[in-house]
């Protein structure tokens, strides 16, 4: 079904403003499945909810969306069955969606990601996943401010250390 162009400007403005307003961009080809990949992919991790997925209808969309945003380096990328995750938010939370979800369906695999404005490849977007993510660096942090044996301890939970 051919989209119109009023829907196309649509969706290249509604493109725009998220790339725009993300820190960081991870490229998927999800060559071998079908478009509602992207849905599974999207749903796979509710936690994610700062982070978006985008399977635009056209590449060519997607390339000029990146015009003037720090993914524009991503745009010689966007070829074939191209997906794009972006977020504001929580790098390290999309990778390890992303990835989680790569392990599930091999056919999918990363392409190339910029986090927050610096390019890395594939292979180190699986580093980040395996970094803790924003909920546990949060929790890491309640835990010293409370003190190694404060009472707020066990409220963050973290348990009490052995005595």
């Amino acid at each position: 079904m051919a989209v119109s162009r009023a829907n196309k400007e649509v969706e290249l403005q509604e493109l725009e403003t998220a790339f725009k307003g993300s820190e960081s961009a991870i490229l998927v080809d999800y060559k071998g499945t079908e478009r509602s990949a992207g849905h599974r992919i999207a749903t796979a991790a509710p936690a994610q909810r700062e982070s978006e997925l985008s399977a635009s209808s056209e590449n060519t969309l997607a390339k000029r969306a990146l015009k003037g945003t720090r993914f524009e380096s991503l745009a010689q990328l966007f070829d074939g069955t191209t997906a794009v995750a972006y977020t504001a938010a929580d790098p390290v939370g999309l990778a390890k969606t992303l990835t989680t979800f790569a392990k599930t369906a091999p056919m999918i695999s990363i392409k190339a990601a910029v986090v927050q404005g610096r390019a890395i490849k594939p292979a180190e977007v699986t580093d980040l996943a395996a970094l803790p993510g924003k909920p546990e660096l949060l929790r890491q942090i309640a835990v010293r401010a409370a003190g190694a044996d404060g009472p707020d301890r066990q409220r963050v939970g973290m348990p009490r250390p052995a005595t």
